[in-house]
């Protein structure tokens, strides 16, 4: 019997890296994948789904209507509720895709029409447990939220997410109803988390605050000016502050949940913001002003799908659209984007890095069109994280554990297809599903 070396994990910390290597291995020995026409089948299902959701989501609204229904339609032909690994895939795409259209206002709406309508024609809520949505959707607090007035969850969660997770965005998000559920707990909170200046002195505050959390961005004026593209205002408010600086961030904030946004808490410049929300009146009067571009701007402009802000570095900055920015395209699911970059730029899209981005992207369309003819071309790629000789090292469970338990819902589809190979060690397939159980 064949033994999976787990040393994979150890060596890059990412399952999807395992996954593709595991279809290397059994492509190379020429071995049966068991379930594998199964596996197909729910991702070429996943993908259909995908292309319907990502054409609701970037259509013109009288279209997307239409469109939608054509989604809610699908829902019904494959009976999403009767295929658990269906199901819960699609709502781990939904809650990505939350994440990946900024610049598009209808986005988060639409997907809370998704949500209601799963719920009520097709029992989101007995589906999973409480747990299980939560987890799912946690990253965007304005879905939570949703969720939690829909009824589909309850606060006990969020509750306990604030207090074993200790996290001070989420205690800041949920202050007003922190503050009726459990005004005890909240007050201790407020003053662990030095929230003092953000308390709601009276009505107006609540309510100034709740409408700049429904709109999911930072409530800074600046932001919400540059957002709008209003190039008046901007101007207006530049004049008006004797120390505005062009080169000026906008803050990590508590509202945000888009990860590049955020910036791993730095912020983003003006011009950056500008670049991500596509505004490119404003973009081309901080660009004339000789705002500060950083080499790693470039990715913002892709973020923001604006074509003309993306043509304007191309062609009057020596910038660089490198190999992130094309990964950038594939994570936000925008294929026109690729499909430009491609053809403008000497990337070379290898099937192993096409892979290596959209599993935690959760690509469903890019996965489908790899996975339906496996190449031999992987097992020969000149990609490093590929070499043959990393196969022959021993599994480290200890490191595999670890990788598991913390992210043991994101690619629930693709180890329940691992976990059915016959020549994985017994005791390594007892401890993935023990996490997986667990997690469930």
């Amino acid at each position: 019997m064949i033994k999976i070396y787990w040393f994979l994990l150890n060596q890059f910390g990412d399952l999807q890296l395992f996954i593709l290597s595991l279809f290397i291995l059994l492509y190379s020995e020429q071995m049966a994948y068991q379930g594998f026409s199964d596996f197909q089948n729910q991702l070429l299902v996943l993908s259909n789904l995908q292309i319907l959701l990502v054409d609701v989501i970037d259509s013109e609204y009288i279209v997307s209507e239409t469109k939608k229904q054509g989604l809610f339609s699908k829902f019904t032909e494959i009976e999403i509720e009767s295929n658990f690994l269906i199901y819960e895939s699609f709502l781990q795409l939904l809650s990505r895709v939350s994440l990946l259209r900024p610049s598009n206002q209808k986005c988060i709406e639409i997907i809370k029409e998704i949500l209601k309508e799963l719920n009520l024609n097709h029992d989101l809520k007995s589906s999973f447990c409480e747990t299980t949505i939560f987890c799912i959707f946690k990253k965007n607090k304005n879905l939570v939220l949703f969720l939690y007035e829909e009824g589909i969850i309850g606060f006990d969660i969020i509750k306990n997410e604030i207090i074993h997770s200790q996290k001070r965005d989420y205690m800041s998000f949920f202050l007003p109803e922190m503050q009726k559920y459990d005004p005890q707990l909240n007050r201790r909170y407020i003053h662990m988390f030095q929230l003092q200046g953000e308390m709601f002195n009276n009505e107006d505050d609540l309510n100034k605050f709740i409408l700049s959390r429904s709109k999911g961005h930072s409530p800074e004026k600046i932001a919400s000016i540059i957002r709008d593209d209003d190039l008046d205002a901007f101007i207006s408010y530049e004049t008006q502050r004797d120390n505005f600086k062009i080169n000026e961030q906008i803050n990590d904030n508590l509202i945000e949940s888009n990860e590049d946004i955020n910036n791993f808490s730095n912020g983003v410049s003006l011009i950056e913001y500008s670049m991500i929300f596509g505004s490119l009146n404003i973009f081309k009067y901080l660009w004339v002003k000789k705002a500060k571009i950083k080499s790693t701007s470039p990715k913002y402009s892709i973020i923001g799908r604006n074509y003309e802000i993306i043509q304007i570095l191309e062609e009057e900055s020596s910038m660089n659209f490198d190999i992130n920015c094309l990964s950038k395209s594939i994570e936000y699911l925008y294929q026109d984007i690729t499909d430009y970059l491609l053809g403008n730029h000497n990337f070379e899209l290898t099937e192993s890095l096409l892979y290596k981005i959209s599993i935690p992207s959760i690509d469903f369309v890019n996965l489908y069109k790899i996975l339906k003819d496996p190449s031999p071309t992987l097992e020969n790629s000149n990609n490093e994280y590929f070499s043959g000789d990393l196969l022959k090292h021993d599994y480290n469970k200890e490191v595999f554990t670890e990788y598991i338990s913390k992210n043991p819902m994101e690619y629930y589809i693709y180890v329940n297809f691992v976990v059915q190979q016959q020549f994985i060690d017994i005791n390594a397939k007892c401890e993935l599903v023990f996490f997986i159980i667990y997690s469930f």
